[in-house]
């Protein structure tokens, strides 16, 4: 689903306009990478939430020539469906 599909569906869920419903979708992305960036949680009720997780430094290999290297700790964002979307998608 492309975003233009999204807010088709929501304007003829709500009748609110294209505009209006851009607008919100947004400030929702905005406040949700604000969370992101203080390490907090970020839910979305009945679909699941957002999390940062600290991966640790690792050794790995560079493919191309097999030498080792150092791969550097970093934080990533993780998402978990809710139980709702689990049931769905494996009922």
């Amino acid at each position: 689903m492309t975003q233009d599909e999204l807010i088709d569906q929501i304007r003829d869920a709500t009748g609110f306009t294209r505009q209006v419903i851009r607008d919100v979708i947004r400030a929702y992305h905005h406040s949700m990478i604000e969370g992101i960036e203080r390490g907090e949680k970020v839910p979305m009720p009945k679909f699941g939430h957002f999390e940062v997780a600290n991966r640790a430094e690792r050794k790995g290999r560079n493919v191309q020539t097999g030498e080792p290297l150092v791969i550097p700790a970093k934080r990533v964002v993780k998402f978990r469906t809710s139980k709702i979307v689990d049931n769905i998608l494996n009922g």
